[in-house]
């Protein structure tokens, strides 16, 4: 039983480092929109030419290759979110008509 509470725990921090990831992921593509609204698409630019950028920065090219996939995923939740404002999900939500139609 022991070993099960721990397989749990272990799954239940998972969990919340991989939202706590997302959150900080978020948060690093908003302050690249901050910057400019071209930003992550220069960026991606740049990432084309992985072994110059991987020789520049000193990390293996595998990286880099790994590098535009998590960017293109975190930027499409991040415009995921942008276009669901409040109004969409009120609009979501069905009104009750209270109207005494025998009277």
């Amino acid at each position: 039983m022991s070993n099960f509470a721990h397989l749990f725990e272990s799954m239940k921090n998972r969990d919340s480092n991989k939202e706590f990831e997302d959150a900080q992921a978020l948060e690093a593509i908003q302050n690249g929109m901050n910057i400019s609204e071209t930003f992550w698409d220069d960026f991606l630019s740049v990432m084309n030419n992985s072994e110059a950028l991987a020789s520049l920065l000193g990390v293996p090219s595998f990286k880099i290759n790994k590098w535009r996939g998590r960017v293109t995923k975190y930027l499409t939740k991040y415009y995921e979110q942008d276009t669901l404002t409040d109004y969409d999900v009120k609009k979501k939500r069905k009104l009750v008509d209270t109207e005494d139609y025998y009277s």
